[in-house]
């Protein structure tokens, strides 16, 4: 038990070490349903520090795949002169994508009921601090979305300071079954730590992938 404990510890913190630029909260916003392609879309916004641009979530009904769209590379935050780029091929895609969206709907869905098991938990002290009296606590939930008994869909949140999280928002598809859940709880510990915003879909995605936005792809030079 003990060295399972330790190896669970080593894993969350060398992601949260890989992960990690100056922190602030991270908040997700609905940006709308494409019916003709059956594709929801979602806004991943950073209020931290490094200017990073919002990341693009694309759900397709079709396939359950889900799509995460970065707008801005890695490499571009060691070169500044790319972030212009980056930026104007972002606006334009945003724009174009916005126009065909129709607006998600806002519903308590009753049905649905939301309930959780910690997976692990435990606590360590913050690498940077001097202060060896002051510790991290941190919980990894499995957040499960039932209805009528049967399990939709569930996530895996890193929970820190509290073990604790809210629902946001509900959203349902016009002329669709799909549904979206965002919940938030306390991220990464910096400071006092911060809100992070997470998506649940039901049904839930099979395939996940990531793709960057080329700016030569979209401005055409």
């Amino acid at each position: 038990m003990g060295r399972w404990f330790c190896l669970c510890l080593a894993v969350l913190l060398a992601a949260n070490a890989a992960g990690a630029t100056v922190g602030g909260p991270q908040e997700i916003k609905a940006l709308g349903w494409d019916q003709a392609r059956g594709k929801a879309y979602f806004m991943v916004k950073y209020h931290d520090e490094s200017g990073r641009l919002p990341d693009l979530m694309v759900y397709s009904l079709a396939d359950r795949s889900l799509v995460t769209e970065k707008a801005l590379p890695q490499e571009s935050f060691a070169d500044p002169k790319k972030y212009p780029a980056y930026e104007a091929a972002f606006k334009k895609y945003l724009s174009g994508i916005q126009s065909d969206l129709r607006s998600l709907v806002v519903s308590e869905f009753p049905g649905l009921k939301i309930s959780y098991a910690v997976l692990v938990s435990g606590s360590y002290f913050p690498p940077e601090s001097d202060n060896k009296s002051y510790k991290i606590n941190y919980w990894k939930d499995r957040v499960k979305i039932s209805e009528q008994g049967e399990e939709l869909s569930f996530i895996d949140l890193d929970v820190y300071y509290e073990n604790d999280f809210t629902v946001v928002d509900r959203y349902g598809t016009p002329g669709s079954s799909l549904r979206a859940v965002i919940l938030r709880c306390k991220g990464l510990p910096y400071e006092l730590g911060y809100d992070k915003d997470s998506i649940v879909f039901i049904p839930q995605e099979k395939l996940t992938s990531i793709r960057y936005i080329d700016p030569k792809e979209i401005t055409g030079h």
